[in-house]
Parts: C-alpha cells; structure tokens; sequence
C-alpha cells in the first residue's frame, strides 16, 4: 500500500490533497473525465461500518463542485472501496492540473485511520476523452525504455531499495537497498526482469513514457492496453533497508535483468463518431451514425451516444416522443435489436423564454450493451420522431454522436448497484448496468399470488413475505436463509421491520391482525387484532414504537416493550374518512430523535398532523399553504417532504405540489402541474423520486430543484419504482420491462423481464436493499 496515503478520521477531518495532471492532444467535441480513488478501511468492531467522505474537485485552483461519498462495510476486515468523481472538462487540447481534497465527514464503527489512493483519469460514461485517457497498461518494468511500445537497451542495474516513509505531499525518499527484490510490474504486455535501482521520482503528471537513465523512473505513457504478457522471472527478496530521511538511500548492487516476456494481442481501439450538421427529424427512421467493430468470443459492445434536439417553441408546452434504434449487420445478415423511446416536454415561450423566435433545446442521452457473434459487424443507429397529430413542432437533431467500443466479457456491475423484486420466479437481483443477474426459485411450499411484502436489514439481510410464508434471503449469498410458516391462511401485506434488527411486524389483509415475529429467538411472540387491515406502518429511530395506519383512517401506536396498544392517537385532529387511501405513498413517519409521530391525513392546508411519542395526547395539526399533503418522508436532517395530489377537498382541483419543511419552519413549494400518487426517498437521502401519471421526477432533498426523468414507454409501474442501494440509479419495474434510469447523465436502460412462466411482479415489492423505518 506504499501508494496510499492516510485519511485522518474525523468530524470534518483534515483534508488530504489528490493532485493529477491530464493531457488532452486533440479536440473533442464533449468531454467528462472520471477520477477513481481507491479507500480501504476496516470495521473496529462487528456489525455496520459507515465511513462519509467529502470530495472537493478543482481544476487549476476553481472549484467544480463538492459531493459527499457515503461508504459502508458489514464486518471486521479490511474491505476496499472505489469512489468516482465525474467532471465537465475543457474539450481543448492541453495541460489541465486537477487537485481532488478528500476529507472525512463522519464515520461510525471504523477502526483506526483508512487509506485513501491517488486520484486516476478514466473513461466516463458517454462523454469520453479518446486522444489521451484511454485504458492504461500496467506500469512498465523500471530500465532503460525507448520510445513508447519498445523496449530499449540498458546495462546492468541495481536492487531496488524500500520506500521510505510517506510525507504530506511530496514522495519521501527511497531507503537503503537490500538485497534482489521481486519484480516490478509492467506495461503494455512487455515482461521484465528484476527491477534496477530507484532514483528519486519526478513531481511530473502522466505523459508518454520517457527514457530511464541512471535508475530513474520515467513517467508512464498512454497507449492503449495490450493483454498481460508473461512475467519474467522473479528475483529473490531483498532484505527491508532503513527508512529513508528525506534524501535518497545509497545503491544497491546490480541485478541480473529477467527475460522478456511476451506481448499479448491489443483490444481493438474504441469507434467515435461526431456529427454537427443538423437532421431535420421526421416519423421516418432516419441514420443517425454507423460505426465498424470487431469483436473476440466472449466479447460486449458498449454503445453510448448523446444527441441535441432543437426546436422552435410553440406558446402552450406539449409533449414529444423521440425513438432512438440500434440495428447490427452480421455477415450481411441484418437485424434490428433495441429501441429507446424517449417522451420530454417542450415547454412554451413564457416568463423564462420571452422571445418567441428564439430556439430551445434538449439533451437525449442513451446507453447500450450488445453481445454479438465475434467477429467484424456494423451498428447503425437511427433517429425518429414518434408522430402526433398535435405535435406540429419541427425537431432538429445537432450535435449527435456515438461511441462504439469493444468490452472484454463477463460482468461489469457492482452488488451497490443492485435491486431486488419479487414476482412468481421468486427472488429477482437486478443490476442497473446489466440487468437481471440472478433469480432465486419461488418456493415449492406455497401458491404465490398478488399479497408481498418486503424490508431491508442494515445488513446484507432482505426479509418478505409470501401468502403465510416469511423468509430471510441474503444479497451477498444470493440464496434463501431460511423460511417459516406465519398464521394459517395468513396473506401478508405489509412488513416492518425495527432499527434493533429484532422485531417483524407482519400485517395479515385476510384477517384485520399483526403478527409480531422474533428474529432472535425465530418465534411468534403475539397477534395483535385490529378494527381493520393495515395500510403502511412505521417504526420509531429508537425501536421503542411501531405504528400502524388502518384502512378507517386511524393511527395506533404499539409500545414494544410493554405489549400496550394505544389506539387513534390523532382523535379528534381531523374527521376519519372511512376507506381512506393516501395513495401509493406512506403517510406516516417518526422524526429522527424518536420524539414526534407525524401523519398526512390528506386535509386542505394541512401539512402533517403531529403527536408526542409517548404522550400522544400532546397532539395538533401542522399548517402550511398548501393542498392536501398524503404522503410524506423524513430526512435524517430533521427536513421532512411531502407530496399532494392537487386536490383540496374545500375547493376544486389545484396544481399538484411537492413540499419541504425545515426544522426552522422554512418551507419550499414546487409545483409540477400533474397528478402525483408516490414518492420514494434514495437511501442516501439526497433524492426524491416523484411518481405521477405523466413520468417521473428527480428532485433534490436540499432545495427541490431537478426536474423531469427521461419518459419510459411502460408507464404502468405504479410502486414498481426504487433507488439502487447506492441511490447512483432510479430503477422501474414494468408490466413488460425493466427500466434502469442512470442520475450521472439521465441514460435510461431497458431490460426484458426474466422468462419465468406468470412472472410479473408482485405489488410493493421492488427493494433498494437499504433500510428504511417507514414500510413500503
């Protein structure tokens, strides 16, 4: 690890400074650049490790902007992690200094100080920088190089010595050498033999690789990637040499030099194309680009693109539907394999557009992986415009291109990037990036049917239930723990599950009961009746309550530890409307100190009603200008979101709102002009995901700004919409696709539902695999 720093632990900690030095050689016509920083860290104790890191990018001393990095771990050994930052970057050619400061924010049950890597340039998504930031080969063995991909000739060489002890900054010096060390590692599939004596490194950034001389390391180069070739031979280990003291250790003697290894055969260099001459879009698929690509067996094409859309407003907004269409010519075979239809608004000259002549636009990103037969084959994609008779708005595609480029197989998803459904196959894992990946067979034991109910343990743990079956499936393992036998005839609805880890809370919809499950001891410790079926349940931070909200529009509280049950603790706050559905959203939530449960009862100019935890007489009604708030989430923050249908029940329909209130009683209204039915919090809590009858929406929890997603052709996925558990992906399970919607450039990604016979998904059933006190 003698390439990692230390990063001090603390609340904020002290800053650590990444700095990377990139070198563009020609022009591109977009461009974003990706820096990943390696974090290893290890738990002081079992159970949840939480470790938060703030990352502040600049480029030549300007901020780009900060984002926060919420890191976990569940066990005690050492884990690594990868954080990402993806920035805009200039699309000229040259020199570009960045420094990236890391600092840790807070951190939970994490031993000692974590180790945190220098900053690397990668290749981002769509928008990628091809003259210089291609995929870099393994360091080069340290000798004499020629110029870039050949080897030079050299003399003998020294040991080299251990690195002396890292300073704040700059490399420290290099220790007195021992004996033959092993080998370096290498570049580009060129083997090596033992490594020479170091010199003192070079403040320099990463450019072509240049000569050695005297035991001086040149800088890597940036060729493309060949395979790994065979290593030489190793030499014998040399004894440690003392820590150096800010000057290079004296000399060891020289090595004997290994023999060459051999060089692997390179990928073939990724196909870019650019387009600027504007495409006037008809309902006729018109070419958008071509691209050649010749791939090995075992192989993916990744196909990325973006195109700009411009058009000339009209006075009232209207809705468009651009289709996008991928096609591959095999051996003259053609086939035409996907399509993306993309559904946005063309919002109307007004207040933020006052010249009616002026043109607008909008940004239509995709992303697409293939797997074709090897060898060589072309992709075409093509552009459309979904007529409508009222769409008499003429779209022009500018600034349209494509990135074609072959991937080495097997799989490129991170388990974060994971969410879980449940449909008649059983337990479904999706991945954001490559889809279905894993389905755990239903059981044998049971008839599935429309009744399921989900919840996620802080841990790697996800528990449903099925009909009168409960079970506990593990993420990690991908296989089922264990599954026991609830009330006979039971048909659970609704499951809740305590912050402690302790407790289920199952609701029966056959039977107005709650059995209460004990995850310690495995056994049913108590049924508790009710006056009718549960809706939505909540849970307190503290794992002292759980309460219930009830089909006649009552709130019961149920104390844990006592066994009492406290009925209607909002009577006479409001009038129950019997039958009251709040929608898909829950409407209740308990605020992070455990001290207030607060409900939206779904009356005009009524935020939430509010009651003491624990003394629920103490209760009212919190007031705001707005419509009637039914579903609400609680931000570890101390702010709290709501959303209303644009109804008010005094008056006639409204624009629908979203509504944030701060602890301070600040307040933000965001009107979105269609009906809204759910809202669904990322587990990281910087995002809202607004579910309406037009689309979806991404807002952030700070101030609600954002906007619409990019529109799916499916829309009937109502409650079928949830975070990936690193909350970096939105994902909607359909009556006939998956859809994965990426929040780094909007990309939308379709999927097929796995082909098992009945396999649409249950009701409430999609799961981030994150924990969450409200149910649902």
């Amino acid at each position: 690890m003698s390439n990692l720093t230390t990063l001090p632990l603390g609340a904020p900690g002290p800053a650590v400074h990444l700095a990377e030095t990139l070198e563009i050689t020609a022009a591109q016509p977009q461009a974003h650049v990706t820096f990943h920083i390696p974090v290893i860290f290890q738990s002081s104790s079992p159970g949840q490790s939480l470790l938060r890191v703030e990352l502040e990018t600049r480029l030549s001393g300007a901020v780009l902007h900060t984002q926060l990095v919420t890191l976990s771990h569940n066990g005690t050994e050492e884990t690594a992690r990868t954080m990402q930052v993806t920035v805009d970057h200039p699309a000229y050619p040259g020199t570009y200094a960045y420094n990236i400061t890391a600092r840790v924010v807070s951190y939970i049950n994490v031993k000692a100080d974590p180790s945190i890597g220098r900053a690397v340039a990668g290749i981002a998504s769509v928008h990628a920088i091809r003259a210089a930031t291609g995929i870099t080969g393994p360091t080069g063995p340290t000798g004499t190089t020629g110029t870039q991909g050949q080897r030079g000739g050299g003399g003998d060489y020294g040991n080299k010595g251990v690195t002396g002890a890292t300073g704040y900054g700059a490399t420290g010096p290099t220790g007195d050498t021992g004996e033959p060390g092993p080998s370096a590692s290498f570049t580009g599939g060129i083997s090596y033999g033992p490594t020479g004596p170091t010199g003192m490194t070079g403040m320099t950034g990463i450019g072509p690789t240049g000569a050695t001389g005297n035991a001086v390391t040149g800088a890597t180069g940036t060729s493309v990637k060949g395979a790994q070739g065979a290593p030489g031979k190793e030499g014998l280990q040399g004894a440690p040499g003392p820590t150096g003291t800010m000057g290079p250790g004296p000399r060891g003697p020289a090595g004997a030099t290994g023999a060459t290894g051999s060089t692997g055969e390179p990928l073939s260099p990724a196909q870019y194309q650019y387009r600027t001459d504007p495409m006037v879009l008809t309902d006729a698929p018109r070419v958008f680009l071509t691209s050649n690509v010749q791939t090995m067996a075992g192989q993916r094409v990744l196909l990325q693109g973006n195109v700009q859309i411009t058009y000339l407003p009209l006075s009232v907004a209207t809705r468009i539907s651009i289709i996008i269409g991928f096609a591959y010519n095999f051996s003259g075979s053609a086939s035409f394999f996907h399509s993306f239809n993309f559904q946005t608004i063309v919002q109307g000259y007004g207040s933020d557009m006052p010249d009616p002549g002026q043109r607008a636009s909008v940004q239509i990103p995709f992303s697409l992986t293939h797997l074709p037969e090897p060898g060589t084959g072309t992709y075409t994609v093509f552009l459309s415009q979904n007529s409508n008779p009222q769409d008499n708005v003429t779209l022009t595609a500018e600034r349209r291109y494509l990135v074609v480029e072959a991937v080495d197989g097997g799989t490129i998803s991170s388990p974060n990037s994971d969410a879980y459904f449940l449909a008649a196959g059983g337990v479904q894992t999706i991945n954001a990036l490559v889809g279905p990946t894993q389905s755990v067979p239903m059981d044998p034991n049971i008839q599935w049917g429309a009744n399921a109910a989900y919840a996620a343990s802080t841990g790697s743990e996800i528990y449903y239930a099925v009909q009168d079956r409960l079970y506990q499936f593990d993420t990690e393992a991908q296989v089922v723990n264990w599954g026991i036998d609830l009330n006979q005839d039971m048909q659970a609805t609704d499951l809740l599950l305590t912050p402690d880890q302790r407790y289920l809370f199952i609701s029966d919809e056959a039977s107005p009961r709650v059995q209460i499950y004990d995850l310690v001891n495995r056994v049913t410790v108590r049924t508790l009746p009710l006056e009718s079926n549960v809706l939505f349940s909540a849970a307190s931070p503290d794992s002292r309550y759980a309460f219930f909200y009830i089909y006649t529009g009552e709130v019961h509280a149920y104390n844990i530890a006592l066994g009492t049950l406290e009925r209607n603790i909002f009577n006479g706050l409001y009038v129950i409307q019997p039958q009251l559905y709040p929608g898909y959203s829950n409407p209740l939530v308990v605020s992070p100190d455990s001290t207030e449960v607060r409900f939206t009862p779904g009356l005009a100019q009524v935020f939430y009603a509010y009651a003491e935890v624990g003394n629920f007489s103490n209760n009212g009604l919190r007031t705001i200008s707005s419509n009637s708030s039914w579903g609400i989430v609680q931000l570890d923050n101390g702010n709290c979101i709501t959303i209303d249908n644009g109804i008010d029940p005094n008056n006639s329909a409204q624009n629908a709102k979203v509504n944030l209130l701060r602890p301070n009683g600040d307040y933000v209204l965001v009107e979105l002009r269609v009906p809204l039915y759910s809202l669904v919090l990322s587990p990281d809590e910087q995002f809202v995901c607004i579910q309406s009858e037009d689309g979806l929406f991404l807002l952030d929890t700070d101030n609600l700004s954002g906007g619409s997603l990019p529109s799916i052709t499916d829309q009937t996925f109502r409650g079928g919409v949830n975070f990936t558990k690193d909350s970096s992906f939105i994902v909607v399970i359909g009556t006939q696709h998956i859809y994965t919607i990426s929040l780094e450039d909007r990309s939308v990604r379709t999927f097929d539902l796995p082909p098992e016979p009945a396999n649409q998904p249950l009701i409430y059933t999609l799961s981030s695999g994150a924990y969450k006190t409200q149910s649902k």
